[in-house]
């Protein structure tokens, strides 16, 4: 499912730079809307404040008693009709379905008003009352006894900072004839009622959401992000560390994975140079043991050559002793030979040839000039080893040519190297007398090709023998990636 999704995503959409863009426009829509939530609510808390000034609030009050005092004028309504209508008190304030009425509809919508009152008739007797969570001040307050004034009175009790006592008379031309109302109202500024009035609710909760929605966005864009850069950082410090085997894996398509494929494509090419360095080091360092060899060991044996032909010729008749010196000029001959062929051996690599068809058909006359044997080598003309890999098939070949010649007595081997897709073979087949592989060898000779064919990338080695048959060894080894 995931897949299918990916794969239905335009191309743009992956790019680093839309989810940034996307996450600041909804982080600056957000922004805004959360500016424009709190300037209304600074505003709201304005009328608030504005609306519950004693002088707001009796003037308001005063509006809604002129039809009721007209009536009262009229002697249509008396007091005790008042007093027995709790609604109309109701509507003074306290009412929703009031029209043009901007000091209640400021407390309503923020706050949770309540009004508490005490209806008194002609002669300043309560006649009747209702008391919203009143405690003893509040009906001490509103049972007080107090003149009643044409305009009326409003003020803040001392003892009451979220409340408004209203005293008015029920008639102008009479306030003290017609009875009284002593009204008290109570509201505190309350931010969460801003979010349940009913034409604005919705909007003023979806910032919240949004924002609820774009945090949660972010956390999951951020923690891919972070996941992405914690494995960079782990391949890196690998990388530190020495192992330039490790990649970093990214499928995304976006900037960082073209930066993270950047890395590994460098990583590669770091890797390359230092294998041509360490070959080149490798090459050196064998150029400067066969220089070493040849102007050192292999003077001394010369000298020492020189020495014995001058015993020989100024002490012709050694007597006993001659025997001797014929064995050791033998012996020279065959350290002398022995020691060209390591140097040649040491040469054999070039950096400009490594591990080329040339080199194996090289080593191959070497091999043939030192044991006086016809060896045939069959290679492809294009061969190319590395020197590391190179090294091991010179040491196989020479051991098992040695073993064919010093044990089984061949006079014809035929070396083959052959590539097949990605795995090479390397045979070697001679004509001696073979021997039997059930037993037991003295010799490391099979035990060294073994583990040099076991170094080898995915190598084998196995060899098929019989007494008077001679014998062959096969080798084969994959080829890395990194060779070709």
């Amino acid at each position: 499912m995931e897949k299918h999704i990916a794969s239905c995503r335009p191309a743009f959409t992956k790019r680093f730079w839309f989810k940034l863009t996307l996450v600041y426009t909804v982080v600056s829509i957000v922004g805004i809307k959360l500016l424009m939530s709190v300037f209304d609510t600074i505003i709201h808390y304005q009328h608030f404040n504005e609306a519950m000034q004693p002088a707001a609030v009796l003037q308001t009050v005063t509006e809604r008693l002129k039809p009721i005092r007209r009536l009262m004028e009229s002697a249509a309504l008396n007091t005790k009709d008042i007093a027995d209508a709790p609604e109309i008190i109701d509507d003074l304030m306290m009412r929703e379905n009031l029209d043009d009425n901007a000091v209640a509809d400021h407390l309503r919508s923020s706050s949770n008003p309540t009004a508490s009152y005490v209806v008194f008739d002609e002669n300043d007797l309560p006649i009747a009352r209702r008391l919203m969570r009143a405690d003893d001040r509040i009906i001490a307050l509103l049972m007080t006894h107090r003149a009643a004034v044409s305009g009326g009175e409003a003020f803040v009790p001392e003892h009451l900072p979220y409340s408004v006592f209203i005293n008015i008379p029920l008639s102008v031309r009479e306030p003290t004839k017609k009875g009284r109302i002593a009204l008290l109202i109570t509201a505190k500024f309350n931010i969460a009622k801003q979010f349940y009035r009913d034409e604005d609710w919705v909007s003023e909760l979806m910032p919240f959401v949004i924002t609820l929605c774009i945090v949660m966005s972010g956390y999951l864009a951020s923690k891919n992000f972070i996941r992405r850069l914690r494995h960079i950082t782990s391949v890196s410090s690998a990388w530190r560390d020495g192992d330039l085997g490790r990649r970093i894996i990214d499928n995304d398509a976006d900037e960082l994975s073209e930066h993270s494929h950047n890395l590994n494509i460098m990583v590669g090419q770091l890797k390359e140079l230092l294998g041509l360095k360490q070959q080149a080091a490798i090459q050196d360092e064998r150029t400067r043991m066969a220089r070493e060899l040849h102007d050192t060991v292999k003077q001394n044996l010369f000298a020492l050559a020189l020495q014995l032909a001058a015993i020989s010729s100024k002490a012709p008749d050694l007597g006993e002793a001659k025997p001797y010196l014929l064995e050791s000029r033998k012996i020279l001959k065959q350290a002398q030979e022995q020691l060209v062929g390591v140097i040649a051996e040491l040469r054999i690599i070039s950096p400009k040839q490594e591990g080329s068809t040339v080199n194996l058909l090289t080593l191959c006359e070497n091999l043939e000039s030192k044991f006086n044997v016809h060896i045939h080598c069959v290679v492809p003309p294009d061969l190319m080893l590395p020197d590391s890999l190179f090294f091991v098939v010179s040491r196989v070949i020479q051991e098992s040519v040695t073993n064919a010649i010093r044990h089984g007595n061949a006079k014809l081997i035929v070396i083959s190297l052959v590539k097949s897709a990605m795995r090479f073979e390397l045979l070697i087949t001679d004509d001696g007398t073979g021997f039997n592989p059930t037993l037991p060898t003295e010799g490391m000779g099979i035990l060294s090709m073994r583990e040099r064919a076991a170094s080898l990338p995915a190598g084998t080695f196995s060899i098929e023998t019989a007494l008077g048959q001679g014998a062959t060894i096969a080798i084969t080894w994959e080829e890395h990636l990194s060779e070709v």
